[in-house]
């Protein structure tokens, strides 16, 4: 269950964006290229693929299933323009090779017979494997919900800011910590235009609760050693952010006025000194 950054090269999606003071959408996911294209895959290639006596790490298993969850859940694929793309190809149906182009999954496992061992064995009721165990795709009898504003605020409303974080966070440390604090839907590590950790995640928990109970808790630390860690409910971390924007608006604004009354007071100066030649 991840958003850090990962989606297939053959999409290119915008960096993170500036604050837009009209509307308080959530950032746009960066992407993480991938050392190789996104290969199209006919269906007559297709292998039906054997899950018999194949055996799954049961934490591996675990990781796959939450990883695929992931791309075809809620908070993913109606924003995904990868997936949307690929879900209308083939009536829903994504080939386990085009899934193993994300970084992410690939680097879980990159074994297709595991991966569907994986899915077989899960009792995931989000996806559902095709007869061959070569595709897969979101159950058709859990449609994604209409994209109202209701689902934006509760969304909204169940989603973290954190700020202080170690620099050399990676997406399963940051898993590990915030796990206790409640069962997430998605951790987003937040970076920069040359891809480095900023030390901020974005957390969407399942429970409002749980959202709650984290923006309350102002002594969690990341380390005993640390200072505690900034938390804000992802509305506030945005007003704060439009406030820091206007102010730094408004502080530019008044140097630029400054500086015009020094040149007129510089240029009548100069005029009232020449006048007083004549």
């Amino acid at each position: 269950m991840t958003a850090e950054n990962d989606v297939p090269n053959t999409l290119k999606t915008e960096n993170e964006p500036t604050v837009n003071l009209k509307t308080d959408s959530e950032p746009a996911m960066k992407t993480e290229t991938e050392s190789k294209p996104v290969e199209e895959v006919k269906k007559e290639e297709l292998e039906p693929i054997s899950t018999d006596g194949v055996t799954v790490d049961k934490h591996v298993a675990a990781k796959v299933v939450k990883q695929l969850e992931y791309y075809f859940g809620d908070r993913n694929l109606p924003q995904d323009r990868f997936m949307l793309r690929e879900v209308t190809l083939d009536n829903g149906w994504i080939p386990l090779d085009t899934m193993l182009n994300f970084k992410r999954l690939a680097s879980v496992c990159s074994d297709k017979p595991k991966i569907a061992k994986a899915v077989e064995d899960s009792g995931t009721k989000l996806i559902v494997l095709n007869e061959d165990k070569n595709k897969i795709r979101r159950n058709p009898e859990k449609p994604l919900p209409k994209n109202s504003d209701e689902l934006k605020l509760a969304s909204n409303l169940k989603t973290v800011y954190v700020k202080g974080l170690p620099l050399d966070l990676d997406i399963d440390r940051a898993e590990e910590f915030f796990a206790e604090h409640g069962k997430m839907s998605y951790v987003k590590l937040r970076k920069d235009a040359e891809s480095q950790f900023k030390g901020s995640v974005f957390i969407e928990f399942v429970e409002q609760a749980d959202a709650d109970k984290l923006v309350a808790n102002k002594e969690l630390k990341f380390t005993p050693e640390s200072d505690p860690l900034m938390i804000l409910s992802r509305n506030d971390y945005f007003k704060s952010k439009n406030q820091n924007v206007k102010q730094e608006k408004n502080v530019k604004r008044e140097m630029q006025m400054e500086e015009h009354m020094k040149g007129n007071m510089k240029y009548q100066n100069t005029w009232n000194t020449r006048k007083g030649r004549y």
